[in-house]
């Protein structure tokens, strides 16, 4: 898969105390806020912190809020990030509509588990 220079940030990462959220910044460059089309749940508990999901999704009114960066040496940083992802959060590719109004390409860890009695974030917003 080529690595796109742009990550979209939905979740902990957009968090500058969580240990990756502060590598992400180091590792790379705030290119602007912005949404992607889907849907956002709160998938679970871990480290004592709630995570989100992103399941992305073309219906009307679906939007996901976030940030983009870019990366720097997106091979070290996506290896990293891979591992503290997990499974359950395949890296894929995405459409990203700044708020600038430019659209951009930006790679982004989306759900792929269950949704089994998982609660939707109807903002959209993780942060929110």
């Amino acid at each position: 898969m080529l690595l796109p220079r742009n990550l979209f940030v939905y979740g902990t990462l957009r968090d500058a105390e969580n240990e990756y959220g502060a590598l992400l910044r180091c590792s790379g460059e705030w290119v602007g806020a912005g949404r992607v089309k889907g849907r956002l749940y709160r998938i679970g508990r871990n480290r004592g912190m709630v995570y989100p999901g992103l399941v992305p999704s073309n219906e009307e009114g679906n939007w996901v809020r976030g940030e983009v960066y870019r990366l720097r040496a997106p091979g070290a940083l996506y290896r990293v990030l891979d591992q503290y992802e997990g499974r359950d959060y395949p890296r894929d590719a995405i459409a990203v509509l700044l708020d600038s109004g430019e659209w951009v390409r930006a790679a982004v860890y989306r759900y792929a588990g269950s949704l089994t009695g998982k609660r939707r974030i109807a903002s959209g917003d993780f942060l929110s």
